[in-house]
C-alpha cells in the first residue's frame, strides 16, 4: 500500500515543477520589458547629450543627465545580465 500512496505524490510534484517553470517564464518576459524600457530611456538620454552644446547654464543639467545615464547602467547591471545580447542588439539598431 504505501507504494499506491507514493506513485501520486510524484504526478503532483510533476505539476508543481511545470507550474514553476511556466511561472518563471513569465517573469523572465516581464524582466525584459522593464531592461528594454530602461535601455532605450538611456539611449535617449545618450543621444540628447550628445546633440546638445555645452554651455555654461546647461553644466548642471547635463551633470544631471550624466548621473541619471550611470544611475540607469547600473540598474541594467544588476537586473539585466541575462539580456546583455540583446540589450547590445537593441543598442546597435538604435544608434
Amino acid at each position: 500500500m504505501p507504494y499506491f500512496r507514493f506513485s501520486f505524490r510524484i504526478p503532483t510534484f510533476h505539476c508543481f515543477i511545470v507550474a514553476t517553470a511556466m511561472l518563471s517564464s513569465m517573469a523572465q518576459g516581464a524582466e525584459w520589458r522593464e531592461c528594454e524600457k530602461a535601455k532605450l530611456r538611456e539611449i535617449e538620454l545618450q543621444q540628447g547629450r550628445a546633440e546638445s552644446k555645452p554651455s555654461k547654464g546647461k553644466k548642471s543639467k547635463q551633470a544631471s543627465r550624466s548621473e541619471r545615464i550611470e544611475d540607469i547602467d547600473t540598474w541594467l547591471w544588476k537586473n539585466c545580465r541575462e539580456f546583455s545580447y540583446e540589450l547590445r542588439q537593441l543598442e546597435q539598431d538604435r544608434m
